[in-house]
């Protein structure tokens, strides 16, 4: 599966990959409540949206609405999702690189978007990798002719409905749940999975062992883990699994709420 660099497409123009960027772990690896983006249910969507930009700093350019590619609140189009040569207003729909966008800090889902994220394709569902992403960029793709190319962090399809926050936390053997009031995740371990159909995320190791498909791609010993989504995306979602540890890809595929499967 083909992967670019996101991190590295946003470097130049902002800052060369200091601080501005922040860490790849995103808002809650970096332990901070007071997010600035979008999740967990907090959606507003009378709350300071326009038609291409967010309250949180998000922008998009180009798609049906013809979003700016020069526009004071988009410095940069096409940088690091869509066309990443540069987009246009009367181009395909990409993403501004913003400050917002930098401070989430870049990384692919196939290595589990951090607890509040969002997958959105690069190019198409068919052949390109998936990002993850702030769900106001969900919201934004949405109203500018993108959601085929939005999916939720277990590769379920998009619908707008916000991530549902946790109020109480199962005790489910072999897997430690995370997200919303749950306890977190220890520092070698990344919070991943909360969705419409997933209303818990879990904890995995950082380091996932890479992409995989149902039956192929991880190393002998080592499980693949897909999620059990809507029967129509769901073939999608068994070429964008993760690489995880037998014992736990087991445990998630019988015990996580809302199902997926192991593949060894």
């Amino acid at each position: 599966m083909p992967r670019r660099p996101f991190l590295s497409l946003a470097c130049g123009l902002l800052v060369a990959c200091g601080g501005m960027m922040g860490s790849r772990e995103g808002p809650q690896d970096a332990a901070t409540d007071d997010r600035m983006f979008v999740d967990a249910g907090r959606f507003n969507p009378d709350a300071g949206w326009t038609q291409c930009t967010s309250p949180s700093g998000l922008a998009v350019c180009g798609g049906d609405a013809h979003c700016s590619a020069s526009a004071p609140e988009c410095p940069q189009c096409g940088f690091s999702i869509g066309s990443g040569s540069g987009g246009s207003s009367t181009g395909p729909l990409d993403v501004c690189v913003t400050e917002a966008w930098a401070a989430f800090g870049a990384s692919a889902c196939d290595e589990g978007c951090v607890d509040g994220s969002i997958c959105v394709a690069e190019f198409d569902v068919d052949r390109s990798a998936f990002g993850c992403a702030p769900f106001d960029l969900g919201v934004l793709f949405a109203k500018n002719g993108g959601s085929d190319r939005v999916r939720y962090a277990d590769m379920g399809a998009w619908s707008g409905q916000p991530l549902p926050i946790p109020s109480t936390c199962p005790t489910i053997a072999g897997v430690q749940v995370c997200g919303g009031d749950c306890a977190p995740c220890s520092g070698a371990e990344r919070c991943t999975g909360r969705s419409p159909l997933h209303p818990y995320s879990f904890c995995v190791p950082k380091n996932t062992g890479g992409a995989c498909s149902v039956g192929k791609g991880c190393q002998t010993g080592v499980g693949c883990f897909t999620y059990t989504v809507e029967a129509p995306v769901q073939a999608l979602a068994n070429t964008r699994g993760m690489c995880l540890p037998a014992d736990l890809c087991k445990s998630a595929a019988t015990g996580l709420p809302g199902g997926g499967t192991c593949s060894m």
